[in-house]
C-alpha cells in the first residue's frame, strides 16, 4: 500500500504521524491561493473560507515530466492528481506494459473544489470541509487533501 497524505507523503510517514499523535493541520501555504482575499471569520458568505487551516499535501507541483516522456508544457496543464497517479504507480515498480496481468485496486480521493482544478462548488450531494456540517457528512474525499493510494 503506498498513500501521499498531508504530512505523511508514505504509510510508514503516516502510521509515524499517528503514533506520536501528531497533526497535519496547518495555515494555508502562501503558494496555494491569497487566503487574505478569501477569508472571512464568520461561516456562511458565500465564496468564503471560515479557516485559514486545511491539511496540504507539498510538492505537488514537483513533477518529473522528462522522467516520464511528458512535455514541460503537457505536464504543467496535467490535473495534479494524474501525475502523483503517474508517480505512485512509478513507486510501485509498475509499467503499462505489465498492467494486462495484474489485478487488484487503485483508489484515488480527492475533490476538484480543493485542488484548483476544477469547479470550487463540490458535487451535488457532497460536503465539502469549508462549511459547518457534521463530521460525519463530510466525506473523505471531499477534504481539503489529495491522496494517491495504491495496493
Amino acid at each position: 500500500m503506498a498513500c501521499r497524505l498531508p504530512g505523511a507523503p508514505s504509510p510508514q510517514e503516516l502510521w509515524e504521524l499517528l503514533r506520536r499523535g501528531g497533526n497535519a493541520i496547518i495555515e494555508v501555504p502562501a503558494d496555494r491561493f491569497p487566503v487574505e482575499e478569501v477569508y472571512h471569520p464568520v461561516p456562511g458568505p458565500q465564496g468564503k473560507l471560515s479557516s485559514r487551516y486545511g491539511g496540504f499535501i507539498t510538492g505537488i507541483d514537483e513533477f518529473d515530466a522528462e522522467f516520464f516522456g511528458t512535455s514541460p508544457r503537457e505536464a504543467a496543464a496535467m490535473d495534479p492528481q494524474h501525475r502523483m497517479m503517474m508517480e505512485a504507480f512509478e513507486d510501485a515498480g509498475l509499467t503499462l506494459d505489465q498492467m494486462p496481468g495484474l489485478t487488484g485496486a487503485v483508489s484515488p480521493a480527492s475533490s476538484p473544489a480543493t485542488t484548483g482544478t476544477g469547479s470550487r462548488a463540490p458535487p451535488a450531494g457532497w460536503t465539502s470541509t469549508r462549511s459547518r456540517a457534521a463530521p460525519e457528512a463530510a466525506t473523505p474525499a471531499a477534504s481539503p487533501t489529495r491522496s494517491t493510494c495504491r495496493e
